[in-house]
């Protein structure tokens, strides 16, 4: 959603590589690029690796944009005006336009990339 949110605002011609950040906590960030639709795999990486994989010239979005902004604009990319804003516009957009191929909502799974870091009680 937050990277179908930066390629309305681009509109039509090339899409530029958009770099979703989302702030894992603990120096780490959840990250995915895409490109024109495309998604590559959603990874939980150090900033410097998430950010690495975008090349130049990209666009950050997402609050993990803003908290590694200067890792990100030291690699070459662009830090998207409304990175931090909620992506719920962009989710409503996304769901208009795929009503014909939208899952049953029995379907839909969660996508956790780290493991919990809870534990239960031991007695």
């Amino acid at each position: 959603a937050r990277a179908a949110a930066v390629e309305v605002l681009v509109g039509p011609g090339p899409l530029p590589r958009v770099l979703a950040l989302l702030d894992a906590r603990k120096g780490r960030a959840y990250a995915a690029l895409y490109r024109g639709g495309r998604v590559g795999d959603e990874v939980d990486l150090p900033p410097e690796q998430a950010i690495a994989m975008a090349r130049p010239p990209f666009v950050a979005t997402g609050e993990g944009a803003e908290v590694f902004r200067a890792q990100v604009e030291a690699a070459g990319g662009v830090v998207y005006p409304g990175a931090a804003e909620s992506p719920a516009a962009a989710v409503a957009r996304l769901g208009l336009h795929r009503i014909d191929s939208a899952l049953p909502p029995e379907a839909v799974r969660l996508n956790y990339i780290r493991p919990s870091d809870a534990r239960p009680p031991r007695r």
